[in-house]
């Protein structure tokens, strides 16, 4: 699945009926502590929205706990929360400075992904995005498409509103002798945002992304100059399988790169 999730309106929206929209409060939002906390959204909606279609379960785990008293370990036994989503989740930073998401989104256990429109837009107002969500089946090409808006997101940073909170110490008036910590938050525009996050279970680390990256420009480097190209030569492509994760340029470890030279 292909989902874009948007920030709320600056203003509020009006339904057919005449109603609010649920998304927008009066007079629209607080860009600085809606970015701020839009991640956490995207968190709860996942949790939310692997819950609703049965992509979570409940395993029983054990832990070794150190008691403070007596010095030993003790093995506790707990309930742990797994989710079988495997998400890629890029950022773009729009013209008016908020945050919204385009994520590929996919199940780790092998089960299609079968999710309702009319849901995914209910929990998405419910934590707090916009109504205007976007829902298709994920093809090939959204893979370029996220990772072009990652680029671009990489150069917006400085466009972004962000809050930096600034932490100040004084004294109470009415405890003078007890030191109390008051938080006063300084809004400015803050680079503070990760361009694109990928759960662990989507199948490549950035450690896979920077071996690739090292492996793309080895090959460029063996290939001969234009100068030392014959003039009865043409150019070179490197044929690489379709890969969800890469565009169709960049090799990856175990497929078939070959050096094709077309004569003119």
């Amino acid at each position: 699945m292909f989902l874009t999730l948007t920030a709320p309106g600056d203003s509020q929206h009006f339904q057919r009926n005449g109603a609010p929209c649920p998304c927008t409060p009066e007079g629209g939002v607080e860009l600085m502590s809606w970015n701020a906390t839009a991640v956490a959204r995207w968190n709860r909606f996942l949790r939310d929205l692997g819950r609703s279609i049965g992509a979570h379960e409940y395993v029983v785990a054990e832990r070794d706990v150190l008691d403070k008293y007596s010095g030993t370990l003790d093995t506790k036994t707990y309930k742990r929360e797994i989710s079988h989503l495997a998400y890629f989740r890029g950022t773009e930073a729009q013209q008016r400075g908020a945050l919204h998401f385009h994520v590929m989104l996919r199940r780790d256990d092998g089960r299609p992904l079968r999710v309702r429109v009319s849901d995914v837009r209910r929990l998405a107002i419910k934590h707090g995005f916009g109504h205007s969500v976007d829902v298709q089946r994920l093809e090939p090409g959204h893979a370029g498409y996220v990772a072009k808006y990652v680029a671009k997101s990489a150069d917006d940073r400085s466009g972004v509103v962000w809050p930096s909170t600034v932490t100040r110490r004084r004294r109470s008036t009415t405890w003078p002798t007890v030191g109390e910590m008051q938080d006063v938050a300084v809004f400015q525009k803050r680079p503070g945002f990760r361009t694109w996050v990928a759960s662990r279970s989507w199948g490549r680390s950035m450690r896979d992304v920077r071996a690739a990256q090292a492996h793309h420009v080895a090959v460029l480097d063996a290939l001969p100059s234009w100068a030392d190209v014959p003039a009865s030569a043409g150019w070179a492509r490197l044929v690489v399988p379709d890969h969800p994760d890469l565009p169709p340029h960049v090799p990856i470890a175990g497929c078939v790169t070959e050096s094709l030279w077309l004569v003119a």
